[in-house]
């Protein structure tokens, strides 16, 4: 036989485990390989697929109805997963150990990527001995079903649901109560009844949550305004690099209510928003029991079924909620939530009068700096300056250069590029008539020890015929 499923090593330890004892073994996983790219033979000593492409959760997994010691187990691999082939099958319990393996013909699953795509089920045919020592349960949360899987659920509850009767689902009598309102007639359910404030009380509550936060709206404004007013006085000042909550006075600025640690407009309403939600929850809560008790009473022909619950309180007695049951806060729990709301609002309260006093401080420290339109040299401060030779009433290099090299009586003089010499330690040096000491370097021994090394020298020359030679007289 080419293609087969057997029990690994550990599946027939636990599974002969399960029967003797009368324990149940769970599968919860199914993996799938492409057998390192050939088709493999299945080994009860494996404890991993040769080359694993995807693991996930087991889609469907129940007793074949046609023969009681098979087990089946599908996996749907949805389009968005492929490009690669299936060759080996692995089954893992819940611990994670692989319990069966088995090969099966080799298939593509490709991508949609790749031009073509395909939802793709993988069924797993397990006989054994005992299946009751098989726990055959999955979870709904993180698989996905086959077309045929969900048209048989559907058919199954077509057929309950249109076999039911009125004393099928058991009623209670139309004497009982839900928040002290008998179910005789359709009842409404108030914020009220449920331990909740209304709207109009939620919005009572929250007001001074939402003057606390105007306020400190307002005192930000004025912070803002005042730091503006600093900072367009500033820009006329140096130096530019001071700042106000640290933003650099470079260029005009504008604080925010963030900026001085308050709270804006729209994070004051979200703030509020959960005081006001309370009462909105309570109300669409009592509407659904009420919807929920109305539709009950017509089905049962003035009766509801004893198993029908309430927020999660069965009406097999008189019930009464709460406001924690319909996901409300009781008026104490609100008026703690306003209570907090109120003291952000102090709080940025607070914040904005010390970035009102910042903003006073650096405008006074702006006033005693030199105003931009201090010029020196008639060039005005109002940007950075460079003062020229020309701007201080002298010569530039070249303009010194020039006047050197001008004519005298009609001659041009210049001076030759200078040349090194060596100077001994002692003793004098000697230059011809027409050459010049230029510089000089000196020679650092120690203290009190220093002496010239190396001089350089250079000739007078003019211009004569258009030749340079040297002055000598």
């Amino acid at each position: 036989m080419k293609y087969f499923a057997l029990l690994t090593t550990y599946g027939e330890k636990v599974l002969a485990e399960a029967t003797a004892l009368g324990t149940k073994i769970e599968l919860t996983h199914m993996s799938v390989g492409d057998g390192g790219g050939s088709l493999p033979a299945p080994d009860t000593k494996q404890t991993k697929l040769i080359n694993e492409r995807r693991k996930a959760a087991i889609n469907t997994l129940f007793i074949d109805p046609l023969n009681p010691n098979q087990i089946i187990a599908e996996q749907v691999i949805p389009e968005n997963e492929g490009g690669w082939w299936i060759r080996e099958i692995g089954l893992f319990d819940k611990s994670g150990t692989l319990v069966a393996i088995a090969n099966c013909p080799e298939t593509y699953k490709p991508l949609l990527v790749e031009g073509s795509g395909r939802t793709q089920t993988i069924r797993v045919v397990l006989i054994v001995s005992h299946t009751e020592s098989v726990t055959l349960k999955i979870d709904p949360t993180v698989v996905l079903a086959t077309r045929k899987y969900v048209d048989d659920a559907i058919q199954v509850l077509d057929k309950r649901i249109s076999d039911l009767t009125a004393s099928d689902v058991g009623a209670v009598p139309n004497t009982r109560k839900v928040n002290n309102k008998q179910l005789n007639v359709d009842i409404t359910l108030s914020a009220g009844d449920v331990g909740a404030y209304t709207k109009a009380e939620t919005d009572t509550k929250v007001a001074d949550a939402k003057k606390a936060g105007t306020d400190a709206q307002a005192a930000a404004n004025a912070a803002n305004t005042a730091a503006t007013n600093a900072n367009n006085n500033a820009n006329g000042r140096v130096p530019s690099t001071r700042k106000v909550n640290n933003k650099p006075l470079s260029a005009d600025i504008s604080l925010t209510a963030g900026d001085v640690g308050a709270y804006t407009k729209a994070e004051t309403d979200t703030k509020v928003a959960d005081a006001k939600k309370a009462g909105t929850d309570a109300q669409t809560t009592a509407n659904a029991a009420n919807t929920a008790a109305t539709n009950a009473n017509n089905n049962a022909n003035g009766r509801v079924p004893s198993t029908r619950k309430v927020n999660n309180k069965p009406l097999s007695a008189d019930i009464s909620l709460a406001a924690g049951d319909v996901g409300a806060y009781t008026k104490a729990e609100t008026d703690t939530k306003v209570a907090d709301a109120k003291k952000a609002g102090t709080d940025a309260q607070a914040t904005a009068n010390s970035a009102n006093t910042a903003a006073t401080n650096a405008n006074n420290n702006a006033n005693g700096r030199v105003p931009s339109t201090r010029k020196v040299n008639n060039k005005p401060l109002s940007a950075d300056i460079s003062l020229t030779a020309g701007d201080v009433g002298t010569y530039t290099k070249s303009e010194i250069d020039n006047k050197i090299l001008a004519s005298v009586n009609n001659k041009v003089f210049r001076v030759s590029a200078p040349t090194e010499v060596g100077m001994g330690i002692s003793g004098w040096s000697s230059f011809s008539t027409d050459q010049f000491i230029v510089g000089m370097r000196n020679k650092n021994g120690g203290p009190g020890d220093v002496w010239c090394d190396r001089l350089k020298i250079a000739s007078l020359q003019i211009m004569v015929n258009g030749v340079w030679v040297n002055v000598t007289n």
